[in-house]
């Protein structure tokens, strides 16, 4: 009769184990004390690689905005002193971008062609706006 209440235990214990683990990274994305960080941590335990926009939103919430970046892009080497932009192949980003203070949590797409196209989760960032410091560094 223990043996059986302390195995009762210890499959409950273990059950309430994986739901408060999910309750917990759920918290760390909803809550406005996280850090940007806490946040990233929290998309990679909560979202599955491969999930659908609408997948992830149905997790995040609706209130991300859903981005296209795409164009030439350049590589930049020093050359006699001097930033000398390199041609490099074009790139294409679908990003799902929830605001976070400052900055924004990126969630990377992967276009998946068909009719219509797909777009699967791949991965989170953080981006941070670009700051200049007096002298003239980025940040």
């Amino acid at each position: 009769m223990i043996m059986q209440l302390g195995s009762s235990i210890i499959v409950v214990a273990c059950i309430a184990c994986g739901c408060s683990s999910r309750e917990a990274y759920l918290r760390k994305w909803y809550s406005p004390n996280s850090t940007a960080e806490d946040r990233v941590v929290a998309v990679s335990k909560l979202v599955p690689i491969g999930a659908t926009k609408p997948e992830v939103e149905q997790i995040l919430g609706l209130h991300g905005s859903w981005s296209h970046w795409h164009g030439p892009s350049r590589e930049f080497q020093v050359e006699n002193k001097a930033l000398v932009p390199k041609p490099t192949e074009d790139y294409e980003e679908w990003t799902l971008e929830y605001p976070i203070s400052g900055g924004t949590v990126a969630l990377f797409f992967q276009k998946v062609e068909g009719r219509p196209p797909a777009y699967r989760f791949v991965r989170a960032a953080i981006r941070r706006p670009l700051e200049i410091s007096p002298n003239g560094r980025l940040h």
